[in-house]
């Protein structure tokens, strides 16, 4: 892991109690902990965040920070990008789990607008993502890479936006309308979600939640509240018994502070999410549970 020039002494969780979620009885089906397949124990903590090294060029050119979301394929081994500045979206791949991304490829070039906040649905070949939509935040859809229309998915009076696909049929996302909200819908149908109007779940938040992931199973989530000042805190819940847990602070290690995360593996066994560096610079990073 490369040194750190700024640690935090510790993350700011007790200024930020969570709400209770609020379940609906048409919420997630599984039940229990979640599914590690073996390759770790879920209830273990994560370890040592790691850089995530991305080079935009060659295996030797200098290394470029990612401080936008990033999500990745299911074997990791293709990252989903966003430059938030720019409102462009990228993919980078790399040979394995550990090695370096190396190169970029921009996509969704096709219209004009900003793109951010990529959330790729492999199974179906759709990729999600945010954009301005009158005024309004909007998820919208298109083919993984680019090139078909770009249709709103998901928009109207209120602002849609952070999504997040744990799995072939299943959005997580954030609705802001006075509060804001973590939402779940269906969307298996190629053109609308199911229930948009009453998802499967919510959870209405009294501070800012700026990030939403969850495992293949949909027993596990995590997210953040806070803003871009280092004051930010990631939290955990666990789907048993038909309802979420009482979030806790995520089991993440609290020096450089944790910031979004961004990604989840299916089994739960690693998190991908930003950290800050100094009080001004975050960069991405990932760790496995111990």
């Amino acid at each position: 892991m490369s040194s750190w020039h700024f640690l935090f002494a510790a993350l700011l969780v007790a200024s930020c109690t969570p709400d209770t979620f609020a379940t609906d009885d048409a919420a997630v089906t599984n039940d229990g902990a979640t599914s590690d397949g073996g390759r770790c124990n879920s209830t273990h903590n994560f370890g040592l965040p790691q850089d995530v090294i991305f080079r935009d060029t060659s295996p030797t050119s200098p290394i470029i920070p990612i401080h936008g979301v990033a999500r990745f394929s299911q074997d990791e081994l293709t990252m989903f990008f966003d430059d938030p500045v720019a409102g462009k979206i990228y993919t980078s791949t790399r040979a394995n789990r550990n090695a370096d991304f190396v190169g970029e490829n921009e996509i969704l070039t096709d219209i004009g607008k900003a793109h951010i906040q990529p959330a790729p649905d492999v199974g179906s070949q759709r990729l999600f993502f945010e954009q301005d939509n009158s005024g309004l935040k909007a998820i919208f859809s298109d083919t993984i890479g680019g090139g078909a229309s770009e249709l709103p998915f998901l928009s109207g009076s209120t602002n849609y936006s952070m999504p997040y696909v744990p799995k072939p049929g299943a959005m997580y996302f954030v609705t802001t309308d006075g509060t804001n909200t973590i939402r779940r819908t269906d969307i298996s149908s190629t053109s609308s979600p199911v229930n948009q109007s009453t998802p499967a779940f919510g959870k209405t938040l009294s501070i800012q939640a700026n990030a939403v992931v969850v495992d293949g199973t949909e027993s596990l989530l995590y997210y953040s509240v806070g803003i871009d000042s280092g004051s930010a805190a990631m939290f955990e819940s666990r789907f048993s018994s038909g309802t979420w847990s009482t979030p806790i602070a995520a089991p993440v290690v609290a020096s450089p502070a944790p910031d979004r995360p961004t990604w989840l593996s299916p089994d739960g066994c690693r998190l991908y999410y930003r950290v800050w560096k100094d009080i001004t610079t975050t960069t991405l990073v990932y760790a496995d549970r111990t």
